[in-house]
């Protein structure tokens, strides 16, 4: 049987790729509570989970937040 995995509400404004760190996203989410590790966006068909945030003292502004990514 197939599990259902729900994709978190987001638009994910800037995405970049780094060959020793990773994906690390510029994202703006659509609902209010912080990011959590685990969570999962979507962009341009493209399914990624969210492997780190950085912390709410340094998010961007209000509900945009950098988040590390791992593509799925």
């Amino acid at each position: 049987m197939a599990m259902i995995i729900p994709v978190r509400h987001a638009n994910i404004l800037k995405i970049n790729s780094y060959t020793s760190f990773g994906i690390m996203a510029t994202i703006r989410f659509r609902d209010e509570p912080a990011p959590e590790i685990g969570e999962l966006v979507q962009r341009e068909g493209h399914l990624y989970k969210i492997t780190g945030v950085v912390k709410e003292e340094e998010k961007q502004e209000g509900d945009i937040w950098n988040c590390k990514l791992e593509k799925i």
